[in-house]
C-alpha cells in the first residue's frame, strides 16, 4: 500500500493555484503617490492671515482672518477624466457637512506652487497658491 504525504500534496495544489492566478488575473495597478502638499499655502494678492493649512493627517484648515473658518478632509486623486493623464484632482470634504464636496483639478504642484482649477458654474478659474 502506497502512502501519500499530505504535506507535498496540499503543497502542490497551492503552487497550482497560484499558477492559475498569475494567469488570469491582471496585473495589479501601481498605486497612485499623492505629491507633497502638505504645509501652508498662501493664495498670490493675500496675506498669512488667510491661509490654507495642508496636514498630513488628511485634513486641511482655511483661515480667514487668522480665525479657522472651514476644516476639510482632503485627498488627491488620480484623474477622473482619462484624457487630462497629468492633471490630478484635489477633493475637499467637509467635516461638518458630510457629502458636500469641492473638487479642484491641480495644474501645479511644486515645493514653492500649487495651482487649483475649479468650475465657477460658468467657466473655469484658477486660484495661485505660494507655499508659506
Amino acid at each position: 500500500m502506497k502512502t501519500i504525504d499530505i504535506k507535498t500534496v496540499v503543497q502542490d495544489l497551492v503552487d497550482y493555484c497560484r499558477q492559475l492566478l498569475e494567469e488570469f488575473v491582471p496585473p495589479e495597478e501601481e498605486e497612485y503617490q499623492a505629491p507633497n502638499i502638505a504645509g501652508t499655502w498662501i493664495t498670490k494678492g493675500n496675506t498669512y492671515a488667510n491661509r490654507w493649512v495642508f496636514r498630513k493627517s488628511g485634513t486641511v484648515e482655511k483661515y480667514y482672518k487668522n480665525e479657522l473658518y472651514k476644516v476639510y478632509y482632503w485627498a488627491i486623486r488620480a484623474p477622473s477624466d482619462p484624457t487630462e493623464s497629468e492633471l490630478r484632482e484635489l477633493t475637499l470634504s467637509n467635516i461638518n457637512n458630510p457629502g458636500t464636496e469641492i473638487d479642484f483639478q491641480i495644474s501645479v504642484l511644486t515645493g514653492e506652487q500649487l495651482v487649483l482649477v475649479y468650475s465657477t458654474g460658468i467657466d473655469e478659474s484658477e486660484r495661485v497658491f505660494d507655499r508659506y
